[in-house]
């Protein structure tokens, strides 16, 4: 127990250590980077104000310690200053969970991976059955740390929350999931509570059909795992009687134009030149002038795919519905990329973001089992489109790492028989500023994000065909 104690503290005491000398060395640097970036040409895109070249820089050097010292996020289930908006959600029935979301361990493996109560923060107040509330209800999936670190709370997931919340007009459900970085976290940990939290939101009577699935990042990857779920385990009798009722007209129109119109105060110009990958042919025509929303397109031209129209139904015999839309902010779509540090590291986009090929690695590395290849269709979605009755919703940043992944992954999914998918690519954005808009200044960017993910849920629910027109 001595000696035990004694490596806790050898181990405090380096990581303290560490923390004092990076921000001795970050002060050391600052003045360089002020003078570097006063003049826009010489700032890593002459588009960003001084403000967005100096943060994004600071969180390029934080990420960079970080993933150094293995930071953790410890999960808590107290509510905390939440209070009544924190809630613990209980497992559901084991029969929930099936194939890759059962659980597992082998014999080097002595951790079994089970569904556990889940934490979770309702914004901005709490659904209560019975409520005459019309609002959609998001299940937002945070982001932040490649499965590493973060939670569904203000401090890491308010700003996206308050901005589903103000624009697309929702109460807002985040789960503080489990994360790979803690020693019960690897796959499918975080998987199996988020199917927990999509049936609590079922258990408490809430229309599939009024439900929209978020998520960003590493969020994102998430959401597109239990989205597939859903759709590999669809048609499983259902064991309770449906307690699914017709909706009430949840998706409210906002005067868009007039509000993009107050954020985007000026043009800016198309995004910088796109690699040679047949993603990066469709991104030369998806930068403009104050963002480019639009369906996929191949070569210029509009994609062959067929068109989908959606169409709505809460079936009380399938084990799982799809929701009625899913939306997806600067996903993480290839989990074997991140295994390799070089896949940001040499990013001809490295300059226009702020993450580090450690720092995926480190989260990617961490999330896998010991039994499933990083190329697995739940974690690598990228190299495995799949056919979803959920129209899709992808936002992009043009300067980030993962833009021509992202692209490449959106239209992978495009051509999916009867799918709808809509990409929406930021200029110059770099990685997921709807989780981190306030911290690199990108808020407004983030704002205006969030008004085209409404557009595109109005949309929906008018039952428009997709690829749009727009």
């Amino acid at each position: 127990m001595e000696n035990l104690q004694s490596q806790l503290l050898n181990l405090q005491a380096r990581r303290t250590l560490w923390i004092w000398l990076s921000v001795f060395w970050t002060f050391i640097q600052l003045p360089f980077w002020l003078i570097q970036n006063l003049a826009p040409s010489l700032r890593p895109h002459p588009a960003w104000t001084f403000e967005q070249a100096i943060k994004i820089r600071l969180a390029k050097a934080y990420l960079w310690h970080i993933c150094t010292m293995k930071s953790t996020t410890r999960l808590s289930l107290d509510p905390g200053p939440e209070g009544g908006r924190f809630v613990v959600i209980q497992p559901a029935a084991q029969d929930r969970y099936q194939g890759v979301c059962r659980g597992y361990e082998d014999d080097t493996d002595p951790v079994k991976i089970v569904p556990t109560p889940v934490g979770a923060t309702w914004y901005p107040s709490r659904y209560r059955p019975g409520d005459e509330d019309s609002r959609i209800i998001i299940l937002h999936l945070h982001g932040g740390g490649a499965y590493a670190f973060g939670d569904g709370r203000p401090g890491d997931a308010g700003f996206a929350a308050d901005l589903l919340v103000r624009y697309c007009h929702a109460k807002v459900l985040c789960p503080s999931y489990r994360l790979a970085s803690n020693p019960d976290g690897h796959f499918p940990a975080a998987l199996q509570d988020a199917l927990t939290s999509y049936q609590y939101l079922l258990s408490l009577g809430i229309s599939p059909e009024r439900i929209v699935l978020s998520g960003d990042s590493a969020g994102g990857n998430l959401a597109l795992a239990l989205l597939r779920y859903l759709e590999d385990h669809a048609w499983e009798p259902f064991s309770t009687s449906s307690c699914f009722s017709s909706p009430p007209p949840y998706f409210r129109s906002s005067s868009t134009s007039s509000t993009l119109s107050s954020l985007s105060s000026s043009s800016s110009s198309s995004s910088s030149s796109s690699s040679s990958s047949s993603s990066s042919s469709s991104s030369s025509s998806s930068s403009t002038a104050s963002g480019s929303r639009r369906s996929i397109f191949s070569n210029g031209s509009k994609s062959s795919s067929t068109t989908a129209t959606t169409t709505l139904s809460a079936d009380p015999a399938v084990l799982f519905p799809t929701p009625a839309a899913t939306l997806l902010w600067s996903p993480m779509v290839d989990i074997a990329s991140a295994c390799d540090p070089s896949s940001i590291d040499n990013n001809p986009r490295y300059s226009t973001d702020y993450l580090v090929g450690g720092f995926g690695e480190w989260g990617a590395r961490s999330l896998l089992p010991k039994l499933l290849p990083a190329t697995h269709p739940y974690l690598s979605p990228a190299r495995h489109p799949f056919s979803t009755k959920s129209p899709i919703w992808c936002q992009a940043g043009a300067g980030e790492d993962m833009y021509e992944t992202i692209l490449h992954f959106a239209y992978g999914m495009e051509r999916m028989p009867g799918n709808a998918v809509e990409v929406y690519v930021q200029p110059h954005a770099p990685h997921d500023i709807f989780l981190t808009g306030p911290r690199i200044g990108w808020e407004t960017e983030a704002e205006e994000c969030a008004i085209r993910a409404n557009d595109f849920l109005v949309a929906v629910r008018r039952g428009e065909s997709f690829p749009r027109d727009i």
